[in-house]
């Protein structure tokens, strides 16, 4: 009976080394960057706040290139046309009396912002819009229990119209009243989320 144990746990780690083994979690999340068209075929004219066409036809055209960036937190970016995907995973910890935590998220971006958790869009604002007005400002609340989470963020930049445009693109987190960027610190991925564009 001990020799049928040994060689189940066996077979039972090779296969798992086969399927890869088990997830592991390393520090930041996989920025994919796209290279968009400038001026978006004319629509978005040099000079011009908003484009006359619909951003999702000029998004995440071609693709550049991914790198790990510990977290969101990008300011005086300067050139437009273009957009990424932050693709990861979020780390939640109890709240203070145990059990899930109710999480403000807040996505500070000039121009469109979308966020995923768990495959859910929690925020959807694909437009242009500047940097000072109320509309960069994205929320959401959502409640989550404690462990790792999957985050997508989506961001594109279009035109920087101002001297003084920091085109910023900041992901923040209320958690206890509290609110800050998400620190770097609670955000991961993994292998996976290296190869997928």
């Amino acid at each position: 009976m001990k020799r049928l144990a040994v060689v189940v746990m066996v077979v039972g780690m090779v296969s798992l080394a086969l399927a890869g083994g088990p997830q592991e979690y390393r520090e930041g999340l996989v920025a994919h960057y796209y290279q968009d068209p400038q001026f978006w075929g004319g629509t978005w004219p040099d000079s011009q706040s908003k484009p006359s066409s619909d951003p999702m036809d000029w998004t995440f055209t071609t693709y550049s290139y991914s790198r790990v960036e510990p977290l969101i937190n990008h300011q005086f970016i300067r050139n437009g046309w273009f957009s990424i995907r932050w693709v990861g995973y979020i780390n939640i910890e109890p709240a203070p009396a145990g059990g899930p935590a109710e999480v403000g998220f807040e996505l500070w971006m000039d121009d469109g912002a979308c966020l995923f958790v768990d495959g859910s869009k929690l925020i959807d604002s694909w437009k242009a819009c500047w940097e000072k007005s109320p509309d960069s400002h994205r929320r959401a609340t959502v409640t989550l229990t404690p462990g790792y989470h999957r985050i997508v963020v989506e961001y594109f930049q279009g035109q920087s119209l101002e001297k003084d445009d920091k085109d910023p693109a900041k992901l923040y987190w209320t958690i206890g009243g509290k609110e800050q960027i998400v620190p770097a610190s609670h955000l991961f991925h993994t292998d996976e989320d290296l190869a997928t564009k």
